[in-house]
């Protein structure tokens, strides 16, 4: 796994830590609804970004190996 491989599993583990265990920030923040509103939003935000990061390193990691196209071997590369 690369540096961006790992920041985008990082992602999406606290988007999944928060969307199992949000009964106690809800908890915290029920005293205004739209507080509980923006952590929703961010929360889901946080797995989808973090699924996406993964996908696509991922996507060009293997299409640059079976291809062994120079251009994305660099870009793995570089991003390790």
């Amino acid at each position: 796994m690369n540096v961006v491989q790992l920041s985008g599993a990082g992602i999406l583990a606290v988007g999944l830590w928060t969307f199992f265990d949000k009964q106690w920030l809800v908890g915290i923040l029920s005293s205004r609804q739209e507080f509980v509103n923006v952590f929703v939003v961010l929360m889901y935000s946080l797995i989808g970004i973090g699924g996406f990061v993964i996908l696509v390193t991922f996507t060009v990691g293997c299409c640059a190996t079976v291809s062994r196209s120079r251009p994305c071997l660099m870009l793995v590369c570089i991003s390790c």
